[in-house]
This record gives C-alpha cells, sequence and structure tokens, in this order.
C-alpha cells in the first residue's frame, strides 16, 4: 500500500484539515482529560465537556475549564521551532523546553506546573551543560533506561510527523526518534514514537475517496508501511522492542477489552489505550469519551487519542464546543499552529 505520492493541489485542504485535527486534538485531549489525571478508574464520572481542573492549583485557584498542561506546551514548543527555523533543530526544541520549564513560555498560565521526570532530568542536564560551558552532544541521548519509558515524548509528538508527512520514510522515523531521545532515548519510547509517527502519515495522506473505517482497516493494520516515491518496496518500520511489535505486528489491542487496559504513564500503556478507542470510534468524539473514565495517566492517553484520531478524523470531526472552550487559542495555539501547517504543506510540493 502506498500513501507517500505528493498530493495534488485539490487535497491540500484534506491534508490541512488532517494536519489541524491532529495538532488541535492533541490539546482537546488533553484539556479534557486534564481534570481527572491521577485518579483511580471508577473513583470520577468524566464530564463529556470542558471543566476546570483541580488538579492543578494556579493562584489558590483551579485551572480554568480549557487549559492545557505539558503535553500541549511541550507540543507547542516543538512546533513554533519548526515553525520559525523551517528544519528540525533539536538543540533549539530542547532550549524552548527549558524556557517552558523555567520561565513558563508556552504554558496556559505563564507557569510550568506540570513535568515529567524524564523531562526534568533531561532539562537539567542540558541546564548543567550550559551553566558549565559546556558544549552540547551532537545528537540527544537523554534517559535511556529501560525504566524511564514514560509517555514523555509520544505526548508532544505531532508537529514532527506534519513537518515530514512528505519525506521518505526513513527521515521520517529518524526524525521521531531524535524528537524522543531530546528527553526519552530508551528503545521503547524511541519505538513509539516511530509507530505513532507512521499512524499519523499514513492517516494525514489516506486518499480522500477513502472512508473513515477503510483508513483504519488498512492503516492500522500489520501489513501497513509507508513507501517512497518511486519504491518497489515499502520501508520496514525499524521497531525492536516486543511491546511495540506486538501492537503493530499482532494489533494485540483490536481484541482487547477495557479491563484489560491500562492508562499508565508507561509508554506502551499509553499508545495501546489510544490505538484501542481509534479502532472502536466511529467518530472524534466517541474514542475520548471512551477513555476519560480510565483514570491514571488519562490526559496523556486523551493527548495522543487526539493526535492520531485528529489525523483520521480530520479538524472539522473534534466538537466545535471543546475547540471554542480551549484557553488562550487565539494568542497563542491558532497562531502557532496555522504557522505550522502552512510551512508543511508549502513542503508538500
Amino acid at each position: 500500500m502506498s500513501v507517500t505520492k505528493p498530493l495534488i493541489p485539490a487535497a491540500q485542504a484534506i491534508l490541512r484539515s488532517r494536519m489541524l485535527g491532529s495538532l488541535y486534538g492533541g490539546v482537546v485531549g488533553d484539556a479534557l482529560g486534564g481534570p481527572y489525571e491521577f485518579q483511580g478508574r471508577g473513583s470520577y464520572t468524566p464530564s463529556p465537556d470542558m471543566k476546570e481542573s483541580h488538579t492543578f492549583i494556579f493562584k489558590g485557584k483551579p485551572l480554568a475549564a480549557g487549559s492545557w498542561t505539558d503535553d500541549t506546551s511541550m507540543m507547542l514548543c516543538m512546533a513554533v521551532s519548526l515553525k520559525e527555523k523551517r528544519e528540525f533543530d533539536w538543540k533549539d526544541v530542547a532550549n524552548r523546553f527549558i524556557r517552558w520549564h523555567k520561565e513558563g513560555y508556552l504554558s496556559v498560565v505563564d507557569k510550568c506546573f506540570d513535568i515529567g521526570n524524564a523531562t526534568r532530568v533531561a532539562l537539567v542536564y542540558y541546564m548543567g551543560l550550559d551553566r558549565l560551558k559546556k558544549v552540547w552532544p551532537d545528537t540527544p541521548s537523554c534517559n535511556p533506561s529501560p525504566a524511564q519509558a514514560g509517555n514523555g515524548s509520544i505526548m508532544r509528538l505531532a508537529p514532527i510527523p506534519i513537518f515530514f508527512h512528505n519525506a521518505a520514510p526513513d527521515t521520517l522515523y529518524a526524525e521521531a526518534a531524535t524528537s524522543s531521545r531530546i528527553t526519552h532515548s530508551s528503545d521503547t519510547c524511541v519505538d513509539g514514537c516511530t509507530l505513532m509517527s507512521a499512524y499519523i502519515v499514513g492517516f494525514l495522506r489516506a486518499p480522500g475517496e477513502w472512508g473513515i473505517q477503510e483508513k483504519k482497516e488498512k492503516i492500522l493494520s500489520h501489513s501497513f508501511a509507508l513507501w517512497e516515491a518511486d519504491s518497489v518496496c515499502p520501508s520496514p518500520m525499524p521497531i525492536e522492542s516486543e511491546e511495540f511489535q506486538e501492537i503493530h505486528q499482532e494489533e494485540s489491542y483490536k481484541t482487547k477489552t477495557v479491563e484489560q487496559l491500562r492508562t499508565s504513564g508507561w509508554v506502551v500503556h499509553t499508545l495501546e489505550a489510544a490505538l484501542w478507542a481509534l479502532w472502536r470510534a466511529n467518530t472524534f468524539e466517541e474514542g475520548v469519551l471512551m477513555l476519560l473514565p480510565l483514570g491514571e495517566d488519562v490526559d496523556t492517553v486523551c493527548a495522543v487519542y487526539g493526535q492520531i484520531a485528529g489525523a483520521c478524523f480530520g479538524y472539522e470531526a473534534i466538537p466545535k464546543r471543546w475547540l471554542d472552550a480551549l484557553q488562550r487559542r487565539d494568542t497563542v495555539l491558532d497562531p502557532i499552529f496555522e504557522g505550522l501547517v502552512d510551512v508543511s504543506l508549502s513542503k508538500s510540493g
């Protein structure tokens, strides 16, 4: 199956919708799940609408409905870097992460109020290099231990497959891996970003005549692979970990019950739950509502679902009531996301 041939101009509107769907889908999932982060399954009844979040308190008050967390802030850092640099400069991205950590850059409340342990360790390492006036490495390799295989790199991934949607598959996979290694270098985290980037690009570039079910059946398949233009064979996905081999090759999530799912911060649990919901959902909204009651790291699970599902269903499929409720949409989200999509589309031809 080939989904990588250059798009004709008439397909630009479809591609734009899918790109924006992936970006805003991630933010919507993050903001909807934020109020229930760290709560146990069965201990709460989620709302189908945006609600204020008591998970984090800012200036003595809960975060307003539609507030997003570190998932979105880090995705915004990557998006604005790609938009402004017009290339993937991992050191620039890392420096923006540091600004977010220290100054609240691109935070919903101008303060970093939520950060994962592996991410904090990586940023402290880079800040230490600067403090000691040491040269940064040519390639990142922070937190390589399998014990640090959290979901902190897939939660922010969408700008990479969007920017490299028209690149050769090997380039896409290499850049997705680098984006992970800025903070999460374990093989499992890298494989998660590789697989997720392939799925997002697959949905971005699927023929317009394919319906939703056909797209899911062909892309969420063990036989799915991206093809390089004019190639006679697909480019294999460089996935080494047994856990993601099982998810991709055996499609194990398709037959699991909700009781068998975990929504912990482990990257495997997160991507598996997101794919489980996407496989079952007939609409973008339906998938989010399946995930919201599952607890634990539900904001990131919903953010990962939103990035993949947004590419599948498109921007227009995201409920307007959710989009309209997002905090700082006009001043932060819209200009950064629209700008990234403009730059990415300019690379299509």
